[in-house]
């Protein structure tokens, strides 16, 4: 076997039992996101608003942003258009159909 092709060190152990995952409660930490685009687009509330975060791929945070929306039923949508996340409200007539 070349050394190319060569494992890194590993270990190999017995347990008595597989742990359990444990599961993150209470607020989303992009909540505050969503509460930054609130805030935001108060006085003018159908404007788009573009985020980013360092290091946080655009369709990732796109994703994890949805499902808050989703979860919560807020009337926004999120949308990447080349690597950029934006936030948008819902106009009244698309919330009305959907009720």
């Amino acid at each position: 076997m070349s050394e190319t092709n060569k494992l890194p060190e590993f270990t190999v152990k017995s347990v008595e039992k597989k742990p359990t995952r444990v599961y993150r409660k209470g607020a989303s930490k992009y909540q505050p996101i969503l509460d930054a685009f609130y805030k935001q687009t108060e006085s003018k509330p159908f404007i788009p608003v573009e985020i980013s975060i360092g290091g946080i791929e655009a369709n990732y945070l796109r994703t994890q942003l949805k499902k808050l929306v989703d979860k919560n039923k807020l009337p926004l949508t999120i949308s990447v258009v080349n690597g950029v996340v934006y936030i948008e409200r819902k106009e009244e007539k698309t919330i009305k159909k959907l009720e």
